[in-house]
């Protein structure tokens, strides 16, 4: 079993932590919460690197440690807009940002990274296999929304669904929606279950054959947000 580490979060030295950042490791504290309960092997890291078209949030995987990553900095550390970086976005969906990435972090430290059913084996295996773990972490963020806040739920769900309703191609990495479709119900999950619990049940009821485009739900329904889309990085 790894190791219990505590879950810590500390300003890159001579760069004192902006408000931004700030406000996003207040929102973070729920689900920093749920890591030390589950003992994840998880690090917190803000970045005083620029961000140069990377995601604010991201994951990364460092000698069998998991490292949340903020990146919200501009040239020579200096904050960067708020329409750049988006750090202004509602708590509820930060922290359904961050529960998708502890999603990652959970099936890391179980072993079970891009592993799943035989079943679900394609001709591009790889490619699959992260496409399946960013179907899984997706499922997490939904079901972190719906055990902690239920009424965002519905909120959460269209922002999700706008963030995956124009994947690159067919199948790609994050094209994701089919699991995000299926959990167009929050009854899709079932009866309440620990978190991962919750999302890997129905993560393995999902036939994880990618949307057309042409029949995708959200592409009239739902509109497109600006908001950065849920992905995982490295360092």
């Amino acid at each position: 079993m790894l190791a219990c580490v505590p879950v810590q979060a500390a300003p890159p030295p001579g760069a004192p932590i902006t408000a931004s950042e700030r406000a996003w490791l207040e929102a973070a504290h729920p689900v920093l919460a749920l890591a030390r309960h589950e003992r994840l092997p998880l690090d917190v890291v803000v970045q005083p690197q620029p961000n140069v078209g990377e995601p604010p949030l991201a994951t990364a995987f460092v000698a069998g440690r998991c490292k949340l990553v903020l990146t919200m900095r501009g040239p020579g550390g200096t904050p960067l807009p708020e329409a750049t970086r988006d750090a202004a976005l509602p708590a509820v969906l930060v922290e359904a940002m961050l529960a998708h990435e502890l999603g990652h972090c959970w099936r890391h430290a179980r072993g079970d990274w891009r592993t799943g059913p035989a079943a679900f084996g394609t001709a591009d295996a790889a490619l699959e296999a992260s496409r399946r773990e960013e179907g899984f972490a997706d499922l997490v963020a939904l079901a972190w929304t719906l055990q902690q806040d239920p009424g965002a739920y519905r909120a959460v769900h269209d922002w999700l669904s706008g963030q995956r309703a124009h994947p690159v191609h067919d199948g790609a990495e994050h094209d994701t929606r089919v699991w995000v479709t299926a959990a167009l119900d929050p009854a899709a999950f079932g009866p309440p279950a620990p978190l991962f619990e919750r999302a890997h049940r129905l993560w393995l009821k999902v036939d994880p054959t990618p949307a057309q485009r042409p029949t995708d739900p959200f592409s009239e329904s739902r509109s497109a947000h600006s908001s950065p889309s849920l992905q995982k990085s490295p360092l």
